[in-house]
């Protein structure tokens, strides 16, 4: 219990320090995003034009990445909004693997979705649940560089709906996986270290947990448990 107030603790503290440099780069950035669609559109140079707008088109795409990892700050520091409805989770699964079959391809990893028609449906906030597979999903095919297999089930389980992604790649070192949830932990190279840290405050918002099993060398599964309400689709 000790541990999980530090956690909270820290994470009402990050929160509020994101949201004050959330503030203080969103306008800069905002500016270099629309000087640099005026430079794309408006000043054409005289020699090399595949160059210059292969430039520009970079640029604009840093300043959407770090957009992007501004609006991870910020989902800390907001409260959640849980707008939960009927949903077919087998249907979301399906759609997911779906969305990332070219990157899964380019990976040579194979996506399988163990999910039975008759599962009784899911009471969730759509986009937040999408959310956090998506974030699973890259997580397992990033840890798969030589290709494997990507498997997303859903089963019931007593009074719980058992959602799980697991990949066959590297696995998470024993002394890392203490840390995985702890905001701005990450040991990718380009990582914010924000993916699971707000993958379970989603989770957690729906009265749910979520879990990782993994061993050196031998993949691993991240399983999210929600209550199963029963409710008709």
């Amino acid at each position: 219990m000790e541990i999980e107030v530090l956690h909270r603790e820290r994470l009402s503290a990050l929160g509020n320090l994101a949201a004050t440099v959330a503030h203080e780069i969103r306008n800069p950035l905002n500016a270099i995003s629309m000087g640099l669609q005026r430079l794309k559109v408006e000043f054409q140079p005289t020699d090399d034009q595949e160059q210059y707008s292969r430039v520009t088109e970079l640029m604009l795409g840093e300043v959407h990445r770090l957009n992007s990892i501004v609006e991870q700050f910020l989902s800390l520091a907001r409260p959640l909004e849980i707008k939960p409805e009927a949903l077919r989770i087998q249907d979301v699964l399906n759609d997911l693997a779906t969305l990332v079959e070219g990157e899964a391809h380019q990976s040579k990893v194979q996506i399988r979705v163990v999910a039975l028609p008759t599962l009784p449906p899911l009471k969730a906030d759509r986009e937040y649940l999408r959310q956090t597979l998506l974030n699973l999903i890259l997580n397992g095919l990033q840890a798969m560089p030589d290709g494997g297999t990507l498997t997303l089930e859903a089963k019931t389980s007593k009074h719980n709906c058992l959602i799980s992604v697991t990949d066959t790649g590297t696995g998470i070192a024993p002394e890392n996986q203490p840390r995985i949830f702890e905001p701005y932990f990450t040991t990718k190279a380009k990582g914010t270290g924000l993916g699971l840290a707000i993958s379970r405050r989603i989770i957690e918002a729906h009265r749910g947990t979520i879990t990782v099993f993994s061993e050196p060398g031998q993949g691993c599964r991240v399983q999210i448990s929600l209550p199963n309400t029963g409710v008709e689709v």
